[in-house]
């Protein structure tokens, strides 16, 4: 799938795997503190 105004394929791909990397940075979740401290403590006992 190649983009307007961007050439043919390699770098349509590669704007297009930056952004899609951009995105899932952005909106990935990430475990919140006291759960990881729970988590941890029960692996100590």
């Amino acid at each position: 799938m190649t983009l307007p105004f961007i050439s043919y394929g390699g770098s349509s791909l590669i704007s297009l795997g930056l952004a899609m990397g951009f995105l899932l940075a952005v909106t990935r979740r990430r475990p919140r503190a006291d759960y990881v401290d729970r988590f941890r403590a029960e692996q100590d006992e």
